[in-house]
């Protein structure tokens, strides 16, 4: 039986990515130097993912946590929820 603790823990996280202002797109490297992980929890600690209707809007992304609490996610009407629906697959397997 392998040793649990050699393995990687994968984790699900929330990056931030501060808008520049300049009006020259900027590279990779500078892009990724202003990315910060803002929060994240050990991918275990997921129980469900998945897109539905949030008052009007179809695009609602909800994640749902081990311990009962949830976070929710929507993109505006008008923005494709297939990028949700990535995510929700991801973190769920389906």
């Amino acid at each position: 039986m392998a040793d649990p603790s050699h393995r990687t823990q994968r984790r699900a996280g929330i990056s931030y990515q501060a808008r520049l202002t300049n009006l020259v797109e900027p590279d990779e490297q500078r892009a990724a130097a202003e990315t910060r992980i803002v929060w994240s929890v050990p991918r275990p600690a997921v129980a469900d993912a998945r897109v539905g209707w949030h008052r009007l809007n179809p695009k609602r992304l909800r994640i749902e946590f081990t311990d009962g609490s949830w976070l929710a996610f929507t993109v505006p009407i008008a923005e494709p929820g297939t990028p949700l629906r990535e995510i929700a697959a991801a973190l769920t397997g389906r």
